[in-house]
């Protein structure tokens, strides 16, 4: 859905699974998004959570960055009899 709505953007959310989801949306309409880095290598990108942004006031908010958060444990996939997705 984020992909779909921010089409123009060159940096796309690849989350498949986080409800409920947060969109902090700058004036010009830019989605603020981080990166998440699992200690098992996996990197997804999802739209920021408002819990992230708690100790930033609004002006402070970098829409043109990506934020990353390095995770002390490993992503879950989906996995099914013949692979796993990530």
């Amino acid at each position: 859905m984020a992909n779909y709505i921010f089409e123009n953007d060159s940096i796309k959310v690849n989350d498949f699974a986080r409800l409920p989801t947060d969109f902090i949306i700058s004036k010009d309409n830019k989605l603020k998004k981080t990166c998440y880095v699992y200690n098992n290598g996996i990197k997804r990108i999802y739209p920021t959570d408002l819990y992230d942004i708690l100790d930033k006031r609004l002006y402070e908010i970098d829409f043109n960055k990506l934020d990353t958060l390095y995770m002390t444990y490993p992503a879950e996939g989906i996995c099914t009899p013949d692979d796993c997705y990530y």
